[in-house]
């Protein structure tokens, strides 16, 4: 059983610069094609302040950390038994090329399903800009069979 104790753990915030070879290389990798997430110029034309961040880019910032599954080891499980359950991003404000950003992240549930046979841990980690904006919340969940 996961230990409910957890619930309202923080973790130690990471701190990311977007570069414009980072939205580049993501860009790439997430099959983009509108050139607002390549072309600096063609962005700016477009009304923005800079190479757009693409929606799920986020989540590349937790692999930052020091140690990205620290919460695995937190919950004392082992990593075959878990599944990526929900990823669910939410925007406040854009994201671009220069801005650095900070992540917080929380255990902020942990609840079961199917008798206990099912756990489900859900994380939330939010983002501020240089600005002290909070621009976005990533909020995932696993699920320990």
């Amino acid at each position: 059983m996961l230990d409910l104790s957890l619930i309202g753990k923080k973790y130690s915030p990471v701190i990311f610069t977007v570069t414009d070879q980072r939205l580049k290389f993501f860009s790439k990798a997430t099959a983009q094609t509108d050139p607002i997430y390549f072309d600096h110029e063609n962005a700016v034309k477009q009304g923005y302040k800079g190479i757009v961040c693409p929606p799920t880019l986020l989540i590349v910032v937790g692999m930052e950390h020091a140690s990205p599954y620290q919460y695995i080891e937190d919950l004392d499980i082992k990593i075959e038994r878990i599944l990526h359950a929900e990823q669910e991003f939410s925007y406040e404000e854009m994201v671009f090329e220069g801005d650095t950003l900070t992540m917080e992240t929380e255990i902020i549930d942990m609840y079961d399903k199917k008798d206990g046979l099912l756990q489900f841990c859900v994380l939330e980690s939010r983002f501020i800009n240089q600005n002290s904006t909070h621009v976005g919340t990533l909020k995932y969940t696993v699920v320990v069979r």
